[in-house]
């Protein structure tokens, strides 16, 4: 899958770098890699004023906008900005399992539970039974979640494209576009302590579900990809189960130990 597209030439230099965290896309990798490369993180969501006009640069940190926060305009003017994306049915199944393990908001806002699955990893015959119900039920939850996140102002909304960030990472993609988004973010003056790469190891969340295709058939996938066909068109997905791909751009596999 190639890197994604951010619109055009950008009219100023833009140091200090935002990420804006979308939940169930890899978004806990990111932030530990960025950590590492660029600095410590800054809850932008607690400090909007201070830092609304960017007039600090701030080479040994980097800004981070927390899950459920909505991305605003005057961030993309002000900041260079990484945005995230999964593709829809890892997404769901990601999102049904967390919460057929008894975690997160979406599954304690759920009214009705018997949606969710009983036997890990979930993927038998009953549990897809409840798996489809909550499907049917929450199909649209993926375009809902992105549209809040990085669409939710008026313009944004009626029109979406892909230049509300300066660079997106898909989450099956994870290290390579990332690596290219800070090598954008550099281009622009931001710092990046590439020679810090070799000490990152990564630890992906655990999960309690197997590999997508086993819980996909036909049906559920026409549901999820007709259900959500603007996104999935938007951020260039083909498919609905995309497995990760851990590959590095040839200069870097040097940094990288695993």
């Amino acid at each position: 899958m190639p890197l994604l597209a951010s619109g055009g030439a950008r009219k100023s230099r833009k140091q200090s770098l935002l990420f804006s965290h979308f939940p169930k896309a890899g978004g806990s990798e990111i932030k530990h890699i960025l950590s590492t490369v660029v600095g410590e993180s800054i809850n932008i969501d607690q400090n909007r004023g201070m830092y609304k006009n960017n007039s600090t640069i701030l080479e040994d940190n980097y800004f981070l906008q927390t899950e459920f926060v909505p991305l605003e305009p005057y961030q993309k003017s002000n900041f260079f900005v990484i945005g995230h994306v999964r593709s829809p049915c890892n997404y769901l199944l990601s999102l049904w399992a967390f919460g057929s393990d008894g975690k997160g908001a979406f599954y304690h806002l759920t009214k009705d539970k018997s949606v969710y699955g009983n036997t890990p990893p979930y993927n038998n015959k009953d549990d897809l039974k409840r798996f489809t119900m909550w499907l049917q039920d929450y199909k649209e939850t993926y375009t809902y979640r992105l549209v809040h996140k990085y669409f939710k102002n008026s313009i944004w909304k009626t029109d979406p494209t892909l230049s509300n960030a300066d660079c997106w990472v898909h989450s099956e993609m994870l290290i390579y576009d990332l690596v290219n988004c800070l090598k954008r973010y550099e281009k622009q003056g931001g710092k990046v302590k590439w020679e810090k790469f070799h000490k990152i190891e990564v630890n992906e969340n655990p999960s309690t579900h197997s590999k997508c295709e086993d819980y996909f058939g036909d049906g559920r996938k026409a549901l999820v990809m007709n259900s959500n066909g603007n996104m999935t068109k938007l951020f260039g997905y083909e498919t609905c189960c995309t497995e990760n791909n851990k590959t590095l751009p040839a200069e870097f596999k040097k940094f990288w130990i695993n």
